[in-house]
């Protein structure tokens, strides 16, 4: 959590700044510490439109190749299932393996299977392990996956499940399991034996208690392989499927998807699904009982080779003969992880947060009466194949790059606060003070107050005391030598009293102030600034 604590701090200066000292000064100033009660770690920090997110970076000991997998919150800590079936837990900044055997899905009879009956790549890196997730309500661990039948060669999109203890540990049963999608699907002709990286197979629990399965077309899309599953009633696949895993009972609730990753529950339990186009067109969907959504006889996208999609009916139209999607990205970004943020920060509780793999970056988007507000997009320079809201306020992300990063809230800026608090304790009367908030709002407009510049122009904490930059050194026409340029008392006050005779030519617009009150207290807002901890 942010604090706006403020600290008292005693500097001891005897520099008269524009007629008052700053010992005086700083024995009546409270400055305050720059994320000092924030546990912040060695993470790198991205910059959202808000504010900062301290992100700490664990990787995780996996042996698997290619990517894929999934995520749960296990208890409030973060438990990967990788492609291969690993277990990994991350708790107090260590991922450490579990000693748990994902139930056998076929891979090697699989691939054993292909190569017996053709020339063709099998990919075994593509048929794996696509979800996880803990039910605390019903002490299990859920997990989808590809599984192979080896007696009728084909596979499925099956949901086993494992009870499990309260913590992160060994499960304490067997593997069953509860659920398989139909009709067990037959090798393809070309490409891919089993596209299983079109197999969706991510997860979500409805408050009822039943499972929400987002099943992939595996390529059946009548140009990859037939049928066009997504459009076939008697097929589970590229569909959203409502799960009872007591009775086994299922029902399809959307049909006409493709390959949706991610699937999230909003507040009011509203179904969210991201699912992938082609090149272009993919897709934010808001599920609604028994609607279809058109793949693969619409999209917004192309094929990869550019040319139109053949099985669409009006290219690059969405037809309206279908659902259409609440929002769209061209070109793509490969969505690949969907979750509600709920217990974060106040200024994102209740969006939506998108991870991408094309993209490599989060969008938070704002959704009001089925229309998106904005998606912010921010980047994090990895493939993100998983999202977790965690029960202590942060969010884990599971990336391609074999990592689990937490996210929190990071330090706030206190600079811009610790100048207003600078402001109320001017010894100056009211209209003064008003003119030297108005500049100061100006000033703030580009510059950032803190330290660091999150832009090209400079931060002015880091100013007083700094030398000039290149463009003022060579644009300096004064008396000073190349030695001493250097920002202080007597440069800041002739350069914010006249930019351009100071340094013609200069970038600064003249933020029209005369020597006097304002611009004194201006240049020890700077000195003050400086000397702010960090």
């Amino acid at each position: 959590m942010r604090s706006n604590a403020l600290i008292f701090i005693g500097v001891a200066a005897t520099v008269s700044v524009i007629g008052i000292t700053a010992a005086r000064f700083w024995d009546r100033i409270d400055v305050p510490a720059i994320g000092d009660d924030q546990n912040v770690t060695d993470a790198t920090q991205i910059e959202t439109i808000f504010m900062p997110i301290d992100r700490e970076i664990i990787p995780i000991p996996s042996e698997a190749i290619g990517s894929g997998g999934g995520m749960t919150s296990w208890s409030g800590v973060p438990v990967v299932v990788t492609a291969t079936g690993e277990f990994i837990a991350v708790e107090n900044g260590e991922a450490i393996k579990l000693a748990i055997s994902a139930p056998e899905n076929g891979v090697d009879a699989y691939a054993a299977y292909v190569k017996e009956t053709s020339d063709r790549d099998p990919r075994e890196y593509w048929f794996r392990y696509n979800d996880v997730l803990y039910s605390r309500e019903r002490g299990e661990l859920i997990l989808s996956y590809s599984l192979w039948n080896d007696t009728n060669a084909c596979a499925t999109n099956a949901i086993a499940v494992a009870p499990a203890e309260d913590r992160p540990g060994p499960i304490t049963g067997d593997w069953v399991v509860k659920y398989e999608t139909a009709p067990c699907l037959p090798i393809s002709e070309f490409g891919s034996p089993i596209h299983g990286q079109m197999a969706g197979g991510r997860l979500v629990q409805r408050d009822d208690g039943k499972i929400l399965l987002a099943s992939g077309d595996y390529g059946k899309d009548g140009l990859h392989a037939p049928p066009m599953a997504a459009q076939a009633d008697d097929y589970d696949y590229g569909k959203i499927i409502e799960i009872d895993l007591d009775t086994g009972a299922a029902r399809h609730i959307s049909s006409g998807h493709s390959n949706p990753q991610g699937i999230a529950l909003d507040r009011d339990g509203e179904i969210w699904i991201a699912e992938h186009g082609r090149r272009g067109g993919d897709e934010l969907n808001h599920i609604q009982d028994g609607k279809n959504y058109g793949w693969p006889l619409t999209s917004l996208g192309t094929r990869y080779n550019k040319l139109a999609i053949p099985t669409v009916m009006e290219n690059g139209q969405h037809s309206g003969a279908f659902e259409a999607p609440v929002y769209a990205w061209l070109p793509s970004v490969a969505p690949g992880a969907l979750m509600l943020i709920d217990g974060f920060d106040p200024l994102w509780d209740g969006d939506l947060l998108l991870g991408t793999f094309k993209d490599q970056a989060l969008y938070r988007i704002r959704v009001r009466n089925d229309r998106v507000l904005f998606a912010e997009r921010i980047p994090v320079g990895q493939r993100v194949r998983h999202l977790q809201m965690l029960e202590d306020g942060r969010i884990a992300i599971f990336t391609d790059a074999k990592t689990v990063e937490l996210l929190s809230v990071g330090a706030a800026d206190h600079a811009f606060e610790y100048a207003l608090t600078f402001a109320d304790q001017l010894d100056v009367d009211t209209a003064t003070r008003a003119s030297f908030l108005e500049t100061l709002d100006a000033c703030s407009q580009c510059h950032s107050l803190g330290q660091v510049s999150n832009s090209a122009v400079p931060a002015l904490g880091s100013v007083f005391g700094s030398a000039f930059s290149a463009e003022i050194s060579a644009r300096y026409e004064g008396p000073l030598s190349a030695a001493n340029q250097v920002w202080n008392e007597e440069t800041l006050t002739a350069f914010l009293d006249n930019p351009n005779e100071f340094a013609p030519g200069t970038s600064m617009p003249d933020p029209m102030l005369e020597e006097g009150e304002v611009l004194s207290k201006l240049v020890l807002l700077l000195y003050a600034l400086a000397r702010i901890p960090q």
